[in-house]
């Protein structure tokens, strides 16, 4: 099952190659080189559909902050081009699963500091792998009611005419 480690992990080892930079785990307060960039998740919304679906949305910020802290604007709109183009297509997190970016409502570029972010939502839908609740196409229909039901059929549907 993927989970939003999973996720953080795709989106870092493509923008590692991307953008041809480290990635920054520490806070910003303590410090760091430059370039660098990282990915955060912001905001989570979990919404399971019965028992076998599970359902995940993930509001998810890219920051990236340019080699030069006051220089080099030509250089922080062309990541900013490469990330998008990025975004915009299927990003692999494992074996025949793959996410995207569901919309790009936000986008900031601080020219004074030269840094540029991104945010943006990823849906994920899958099944569980630990539930063991029969199928529906595993139960057997053969065709007799109860009496009981039989009786309150009929009634209920002579009730219609």
């Amino acid at each position: 099952m993927v989970t939003s480690i999973d996720v953080i992990k795709a989106l870092t080892i493509q923008c590692r190659s991307l953008l041809g930079c480290d990635v920054n785990d520490r806070d910003i307060s303590e410090g760091f080189d430059r370039p660098s960039f990282f990915v955060e998740i912001n905001d989570f919304d979990g919404d399971d559909i019965g028992e076998r679906l599970k359902a995940d949305t993930y509001n998810i910020s890219i920051s990236y902050f340019n080699e030069k802290r006051k220089t080099g604007y030509l250089e922080l709109l062309k990541s900013r081009e490469a990330l998008r183009e990025m975004l915009a297509k299927p990003i692999k997190v494992s074996e025949g699963f793959s996410i995207t970016a569901d919309d790009i409502p936000e986008e900031t570029i601080n020219k004074a500091d030269m840094t540029y972010i991104t945010t943006f939502d990823v849906s994920i839908r899958q099944f569980r792998d630990d539930i063991d609740a029969p199928y529906m196409e595993e139960l057997q229909y053969t065709g007799n009611l109860p009496v009981d039901a039989q009786d309150d059929f009929a009634t209920d549907a002579d009730d219609d005419f």
